[in-house]
């Protein structure tokens, strides 16, 4: 929970509070205003936390109650529990009918992953319900970034990375909330046309699952969602981790504008480094062995591989179509057809170095009998 409010959170939670201090309240319990306090105390970067904090008391309680009695006006609280958010939200909910409440979790991190933070302020009946969710399973490095962009341009939702670090983190962390229930409203905030994307990278599928289980995703999903599965993934392990070499140490992971296309023309000349390449080898080759697991989850699933499919756009657009039963036609695909390949003669003669030096290292070492 204390990375949910660090400065280098994927989820700027201090920033949504921030942005909404005039029409926002952190609720909180006590035990969570010190969890609070030792989040933010050693972060250099940290900003100063502007939102109104009330903690959970009887003057707090006397003040909701005066609220209540003239609710014009009212803030909408953001309740924080680590006891139990959901239980904390029920209570106040139907001792305060007239107030508005939300989860800290529940709510807003959830609104924050989908990128609709206004939809925190709605009411849940205003909120459309998702029933056909697109999930890309793809491993690092292998043109996924390219098929959520077409995927956007079809019209399947706004598909994005939205299971990382932070949120991971949530969901194993000793804070109690109401998880099938956030996930169902990140469903529903994330909705568009009724169709929900996402992309789940495997070593953070790894992750979440080894931290967190699949029960409560289960839960979430239930009976009235239709689940398109598509699965991603590059053939030449080499190049693939030459690409998350290359990036890493240029801090450059797409090109998609002016900016990052002249960063990295100005950057010094990268050196080759073996080692630092065969870690991130042997790295990838798991990931691959791990999405080959996932498949087998799936009867029905799309399979897609970088250098036969999303180097092939109009295969790509093909096959993706005719997988979602949607059409191109009147699409602007723009978005996708702009984002620009890194490699370039480089990424070749690191692979032409590498497989020497992997041959070198390996492929003559004596055996034993």
């Amino acid at each position: 929970m204390k990375t949910l409010f660090a400065s280098t959170s994927d989820i700027n939670v201090v920033k949504f509070l921030n942005a909404s201090a005039a029409k926002v309240r952190l609720l909180c319990d006590p035990d969570f205003v010190a969890d609070l306090y030792y989040a933010r105390r050693d972060d250099r970067h940290a900003v100063e936390l502007e939102v109104p904090v009330d903690t959970y008391s009887i003057e707090t309680m006397e003040m909701l109650h005066r609220q209540a009695m003239q609710p014009d006006g009212a803030p909408l609280y953001v309740v924080a529990s680590p006891a139990g958010e959901a239980e904390r939200l029920a209570q106040l909910r139907e001792d305060y009918p007239e107030l508005r409440f939300a989860g800290l979790a529940q709510d807003v991190v959830a609104a924050l992953v989908a990128q609709a933070q206004h939809k925190v302020f709605e009411p849940p009946a205003a909120r459309p319900a998702p029933v056909r969710l697109a999930v890309l399973f793809a491993t690092p490095r292998s043109g996924s970034s390219y098929v959520c962009d077409l995927l956007e341009a079809l019209g399947i939702g706004r598909p994005k990375e939205h299971l990382r670090d932070t949120l991971i983190e949530l969901f194993a962390s000793r804070y109690r909330f109401d998880r099938p229930a956030a996930i169902r409203n990140f469903l529903q905030f994330s909705a568009k046309d009724g169709w929900v994307g996402t992309k789940l990278i495997t070593h953070f599928v790894s992750d979440f699952m080894d931290s967190c289980g699949l029960a409560e995703l289960d839960q979430a999903l239930g009976d009235g969602m239709e689940v398109f599965p598509i699965f991603l993934d590059r053939s030449d392990r080499s190049l693939q981790a030459i690409s998350g070499e290359l990036a890493a140490r240029r801090g450059v992971w797409h090109v998609t504008d002016a900016a990052s296309r002249e960063k990295i023309g100005s950057l010094p000349e990268i050196r080759y480094n073996f080692h630092s390449l065969l870690k991130r080898y042997i790295g990838y080759g798991s990931q691959s062995a791990f999405l080959e697991s996932l498949r087998s989850l799936f009867d029905r699933r799309l399979d897609l591989v970088y250098e036969t499919d999303v180097l092939d756009t109009d295969r790509l657009r093909t096959k993706i179509c005719d997988f979602l039963a949607v059409s191109a036609r009147n699409r602007d695909l723009s978005k996708a057809e702009n984002r620009e390949r890194i490699a370039n003669e480089v990424n070749e003669s690191f692979k032409q170095q590498f497989l020497e030096d992997f041959e070198r290292h390996f492929k003559r070492l004596p055996l034993v009998a």
